[in-house]
């Protein structure tokens, strides 16, 4: 059983560690998942040996809250509350300081206050309880953690204020039993340090808190994209339901400018929907009967009624809100690594506290010397700095990379990503458009309609990729499909079946090779078809060959310049198909991929990967269909496009929800900048404790009089994390390098389907109606000049809207 729960008071990761070793703990648990950053934790458990109860009940004791999950990110109101406590406790540290100074400075004070020590102190006391009751929880925790040996953060905040207090309350102590003058008593208590030091933390843990709930804030963005309430038609009647309510098969009415609540299946009506908020696609995508809609996203035009496919849970905007809390509660390698210095740093940053303690009591520096820079040392020290430097990076940039279209399920993924070296496409329905269409038709003893009509009644009861492009053909041709028997499908072969009486083979080359059919009347063909980069389909009765069919799956655009970025990158481009050798090259000529692996049966994908990645490449597969699975989990990264087959983007590591390949390289980049500034981080982190903490000791007092007072080390302990998640947060900037803002680009577009003057204008009048857009089309040579701003997706996009087809576009 897997449960999610909600934890609340964790302030570092040592307080996540903590909060996980608890749990561990517990017998039937099998793994723990805590995420500081959304207070979360998800468990596995076996129900027969362990419960909630108990569960709850360890982090409790622990000395931390929780519950089941209902709303993990860091929300407004614990927001306020944690600004609410702060401004109380700067109100009582400035009434604390005020009284504390007064004997240094000459400003207007009650002289029975100013000029009494004991009374001073008395109301310095009194100003400082407030501020220990409402940050009580540093000491709860912290000591409480400090007796079981696993000290966290908090635990050096209880320290370090706690022994500014005892050496205060010592202080006065000796001066009431006369061993210290009571002259000198104000300048030896340090209920001020105390005071200061609790409220500077907690100033930054409140600006920590700020800046964690911006990493949060494309979770929480996503979860804002659906509605609360649907409109439902019941017997024809609209009734208003929550979302949660929807059934599958149940109908629902979506008005123009209405958030679609969840995904379905439009039957009835017309519209454009905008989709960038889940897919990152700029332009409204036209939606009519049987067009798949997405909850979440926005109807923009007109109304239309559609049946829900999915319930709310099961839902494509839930399954990315929990694929996006899955990446970022996982740990990358580097994360656990880092894991393990924070285990031990408290403890080590303890033990220098007290050498300092013991080294500057034994030179003779004084009790007054040692303590203060002994509490300097706990105070100074920072293990959320280190703790955070790598889940706030990988929190942003999953929350970045789904904001853009693209999925990352984990921490791991964006580490392996960094280091791709070889990127392997599938050819159909990856570089091309995979909406294969008949090219030509030819027998020597059939006519072609006869060739459609055998081959595509075979091919209706296969689930093959080109089965619909002969379908649609007989459709075009008017071609009456007829009952078949015996139907065989033969893996990376093609099918075989019994079609009026006649027993008939439709494949591949491999399979009429395989079967010994004669293919020599029809080399002449072959050869030409291959020559242009087309696909052969042959039909064979009887073990002769009756017809020979061209298939052809046009390029996407986006294919070739995904390919050129990538070489720009040092990143090696490879494609894998099962074409021929020929027509694989001649495909390639469009390409310009660096190697083309072509002839490649489904079921040997996998081996092509293994050797790859033998030869000591880190490999990146690219996919959409069932027969990539396999090598999607060989590869070190497997990638599959949204729109693709379901077992396939379960067995990737990153989904893309665009039909777009430039988001590979988005990915790559989106990848390459976490692990940057994950290492800044790091970087900083390390090099703020290893210069903090040496000047906090006094390491430098004797050969340059460098010493930190505590205060000031408070500061800079809360400011140092505030600092490594700011630093995060600058990966909110990442854009998709085709989406980065350019200046004006003249492109030569290449249009097929322009007829009349009529078609000219209408170009035109498209193109011309984006921002930032001029555009002339010459009929003639069948082609557009645009000066434009925009990604060519826009332009192919907008052109293909108005019912024309793109051929190709050229920067000029």
């Amino acid at each position: 059983m897997k449960q999610k729960y909600s934890v609340k008071g964790m302030t570092c990761s040592a307080c996540e560690s903590h909060v996980y070793n608890s749990v561990c703990k517990l017998p039937g648990v099998s793994n723990v998942e805590v995420n500081l950053l959304t207070n979360s934790m998800n468990v596995e458990f076996d129900e027969h040996q362990t419960n909630d109860t108990l569960i709850i009940k360890a982090v409790k004791d622990g000395g931390y809250q929780a519950s089941l999950f209902e709303e993990g990110l860091i929300d407004s109101d614990e927001l306020v509350g944690l600004k609410k406590r702060l401004i109380y406790c700067f109100i009582a540290l400035g009434l604390l300081m005020y009284v504390s100074m007064s004997a240094m400075f000459n400003y207007p004070i009650p002289s029975f206050i100013k000029d009494n020590s004991y009374t001073n102190i008395i109301f310095q006391v009194i100003f400082l309880i407030p501020i220990l009751i409402l940050k009580k929880e540093y000491f709860i925790n912290g000591f409480k953690n400090l007796i079981h040996f696993d000290p966290t953060m908090d635990s050096l905040i209880a320290l370090g204020a706690g022994a500014a207090i005892v050496y205060s309350v010592y202080s006065v102590v000796l001066t009431l039993t006369g061993t210290m003058m009571e002259m000198h008593l104000v300048h030896n208590v340090y209920f001020e340090s105390a005071g200061m030091i609790i409220t500077l933390i907690s100033f930054g843990k409140y600006l920590e808190a700020r800046s964690k709930k911006k990493t949060t804030d494309a979770i929480s963005k996503l979860l804002e994209l659906a509605p609360d309430v649907a409109c439902r038609i019941n017997d024809g009647k609209e009734e208003i339901v929550k979302i949660s309510q929807l059934m599958i098969n149940d109908k629902v009415l979506v008005k123009a400018n209405e958030t679609i609540p969840v995904d379905g299946k439009i039957i009835q009506g017309f519209s454009s929907v905008d989709e960038s908020m889940i897919t990152g696609e700029s332009l409204p995508i036209e939606k009519g009967v049987d067009s798949l809609v997405i909850g979440g996203t926005n109807n923009l035009q007109g109304s239309f009624i559609y049946q829900v496919t999915k319930t709310v849970e099961d839902s494509t905007l839930a399954k990315i809100i929990e694929l996006v809390e899955e990446a970022s509660s996982s740990k990358a390698p580097m994360t656990r690594a880092i894991d393990k210095v924070v285990k031990y740093f408290v403890p080590t940053v303890i033990i220098i506290a007290l050498l300092t303690f013991g080294y500057w009591m034994l030179v003779g520096n004084g009790l007054n010397f040692a303590i203060t820079s002994a509490i300097a040392v706990l105070v100074i020290s920072c293990p959320c700095a280190l703790g955070l430097a790598t889940p706030v990076a990988i929190m942003v940039s999953t929350g970045v990379g789904a904001t853009n279209g693209i999925l990352i399920k984990s921490a791991s993924v964006l580490e392996n990503e960094n280091n791709i070296d070889v990127v392997v496409f599938d050819k159909t329905g990856t570089l091309t458009q995979g909406k294969a269409r008949v090219s030509d038709v030819y027998s020597d003893s059939l006519s072609n309609e006869e060739v459609i009509r055998i081959i595509a009644s075979l091919e209706k009861g296969s689930s093959h990729v080109l089965a619909d492009a002969f379908i649609q053909k007989a459709k075009e041709l008017d071609v009456e499909l007829v009952e078949i028997t015996d139907f065989e499908s033969l893996s990376g072969l093609g099918i075989k079946g019994n079609v009026l009486d006649q027993d008939y083979l439709v494949g591949n080359l491999r399979m009429i090779k395989e079967n010994k059919i004669d293919f020599s009347d029809y080399q002449d063909q072959i050869n030409d078809y291959v020559a242009k980069g087309k696909t052969l389909v042959f039909l064979a009765k009887q073990n002769k060959l009756v017809g020979l069919v061209s298939i052809f799956d046009d390029i996407k655009l986006t294919s070739k310049q995904a390919i050129q970025r990538l070489k720009e990158m040092k990143i090696k481009t490879v494609m894998l198909t099962g074409d021929l050798k020929a027509a694989a090259k001649a495909i390639n000529q469009q390409l310009e991929l660096d190697e083309v692996i072509a002839e490649v049966l489904p079921q040997d994908k996998e081996s092509v990967i293994k050797r790859l990645q033998e030869q000591g490449n880190n490999v990146m597969m690219v996919g959409d269909g069932i027969n990539d699975a396999p090598a999607l989990v060989r590869s070190d990264v497997g990638v599959a496009i949204g729109k693709g087959n379901d077992i396939a983007i379960d067995a990737a590591d990153v989904i893309l929800m665009k039909d777009d390949m430039r988001d590979i390289v988005s990915s790559i980049e989106l990848s390459k900048k976490t692990i940057l500034n994950i290492k800044e981080n790091l970087f900083w982190a390390f090099i703020y404790n290893i210069i903090g903490i040496p000047i906090a000791a006094g390491v430098f007092y004797n050969l340059f009089g460098l010493r930190l007072d505590a205060m000031i080390g408070s500061l800079c302990m809360s400011l140092s994390s505030v600092c490594v998640v700011s630093n995060a947060l600058r990966l909110k900037r990442f854009k998709p390098y085709y989406k980065k803002e350019n200046k004006k680009v003249k492109k030569e577009i290449m249009i097929d389907g322009m007829m009349c003057a009529m078609c000219k204008k209408h170009v035109e009048e498209a193109l011309n109606s984006l921002a930032n857009t001029n555009a002339t089309v010459n009929l003639e040579a069948k082609k557009a000049i645009v000066e434009t701003e925009l990604d060519d997706s826009v332009l192919q996009g907008v052109i293909e809207k108005a019912g024309y087809k793109v051929v190709g576009i050229e920067n000029v």
